[in-house]
């Protein structure tokens, strides 16, 4: 018994998913009925509680909020669930082993969350329920698409066609998107020159965004510079921190950063800027190191300078993303990359450079070269040797932004923002040289979904070039993951 009462969490994700415990009563710790009305949605390489919107009724009183797993139910304090609010909206820890009677799970708020002992309700036997427990959580991790172990009736060919044009629909969605959020910034500086208000963020109606704009409505190249600097730094967050990154930039906006700070120590004072606007600094009596303890004092102590000019706010810890990520992209390396971005941005003339860069050079491969290498930033300053406040780099950090990031940002900002503002100004000739580079450029990648699907459609080796790589990641989000099948062009000649 003491084999399984050592049980990894991943499989009593299964046995909670497919209910395989009583379906008689089942009671809390302290004694209260339970009924499940829905388990909730399982949530997969995120820091947070592992089942979220599940429907439970205690006590005969309905809650919908979070489910926590842990093996043990001490496990609750030495993951520190107890300190950290992302657990605040847990309304069941389930857990496997009571190793400590006494123990109660609290949160962050300091509300007591009920609590069911798995073990105790599960009626068949044990082991047998533990190994269906691992099939399932095998056959959960068997990456690909609906259809993979199907015979598809499609042939190369086409299935190619089909990735192509989820490709360029991607792309499309981003340009987009991309002059939607040009238009708000245009709508916000309006605003602010007619109210004569500081900050603005109010959200435009539908009417606004079906309004006919005229390419000198954005002759501002602050519109461009804001635009392109919030696009950045939303790409700096990958998927797990890309709005918090892009709320970031918006708080603390280009208005704001020139107003106090100057060229000369822009990156040492704007790092101070971002740390604590990030909500990421943790308070002085919480460091040990002598090192970060004299960087933090330099964080609160530059913020006292700039806090009275500052109209936006100030961002939570907890909405920060570490779990799962590798150091080098945990979101305070990207910060202290962002910020030199930034000082390129402001007062080095960066988007000018790309924008020469992408004009002049007609060989495709030499061009991507240059606009990865004018995005790559070097390592310095604290962030070389940290990579976290309270966790020093074993080996310190060559660059903050690396080749391969720099290659995600001229996929998914530099052209499609290239494209938007050569389609505003009429530019054809750069729009279609926009299209032609994003048509056949190569990039290296290690996402695992896009490498997964390209295995199963037996066209692996797709997965290098760009516009099948966004192609790829258009026909997991919008038609495997939904299982809309018979609405794909692939999928509905599996047999």
């Amino acid at each position: 018994m003491n084999n399984l009462n050592n049980i990894k969490e991943k499989f009593l994700y299964q046995i909670w998913q497919n209910k395989r415990f009583s379906n008689g009563k089942l009671t809390t710790i302290t004694n209260d009925e339970i009924e499940i009305l829905d388990v909730g949605t399982r949530v997969e390489g995120e820091d947070g509680p592992d089942f979220k919107n599940a429907r439970i009724l205690i006590g005969g009183i309905k809650y919908v909020g979070d489910i926590e797993i842990d093996t043990n139910i001490s496990d609750w304090a030495k993951h520190e669930h107890n300190r950290n609010e992302k657990y605040n909206k847990v309304i069941l820890h389930v857990f496997f082993n009571r190793d400590l009677k006494d123990f109660y799970p609290i949160t962050a708020s300091g509300r007591i969350v009920p609590a069911l002992n798995l073990s105790s309700f599960i009626e068949e036997d044990l082991r047998k329920v533990i190994r269906e427990a691992i099939s399932m959580e095998k056959d959960h991790r068997l990456k690909g698409i609906p259809c993979q172990y199907k015979e598809l009736q499609t042939t190369v060919d086409k299935k190619l066609t089909f990735l192509r044009e989820l490709g360029i629909k991607r792309f499309e969605k981003k340009c987009n998107r991309i002059y939607q959020r040009l238009k708000e910034i245009y709508f916000e500086e309006q605003l602010k020159n007619s109210t004569k208000e500081p900050a603005i963020h109010y959200t435009p109606n539908e009417e606004f965004y079906n309004r006919e704009f005229k390419p000198s409505d954005f002759k501002n190249e602050k519109f461009w510079l804001q635009l392109f600097y919030e696009l950045v730094f939303e790409a700096l967050g990958y998927s797990k921190n890309k709005d918090i990154f892009r709320r970031l930039a918006i708080e603390v906006d280009l208005d704001f950063l020139l107003k106090n700070l100057s060229k000369e120590n822009f990156i040492d004072q704007a790092e101070s800027i971002y740390f604590y606007v990030s909500g990421l600094t943790p308070k002085l009596n919480e460091i040990h190191d002598e090192e970060t303890k004299v960087y933090v004092k330099k964080i609160y102590d530059d913020w006292k300078k700039y806090q009275s000019d500052f109209n936006g706010e100030i961002l939570e810890a907890w909405k920060w993303h570490f779990f799962q990520l590798k150091p080098q992209n945990f979101p305070t390396i990207r910060i202290a990359g962002g910020v030199r971005l930034l000082h390129e941005l402001l007062y080095n003339n960066l988007l000018g450079k790309i924008m020469s860069t992408f004009e002049k050079i007609d060989n495709t491969s030499q061009m991507l070269k240059s606009l990865k290498s004018l995005l790559t930033v070097e390592a310095g300053g604290f962030w070389k040797n940290y990579f976290h406040f309270h966790k020093k780099a074993e080996v310190p950090f060559r660059h903050f932004i690396g080749i391969s990031r720099a290659e995600e940002i001229v996929v998914n900002v530099v052209l499609p923002f290239i494209k938007v503002l050569s389609d505003i100004f009429g530019r054809k000739k750069d729009s279609a040289k926009v299209m032609a580079i994003y048509k056949t450029m190569m990039q290296k990648t290690d996402n695992q979904i896009a490498i997964d699907i390209a295995n199963a459609l037996q066209l692996p080796n797709i997965v290098h070039q760009s516009i099948f790589y966004q192609g790829l990641i258009e026909l997991f989000r919008e038609y495997c993951s939904k299982k809309k099948c018979k609405q794909c062009e692939i999928g509905t000649t599996a047999g």
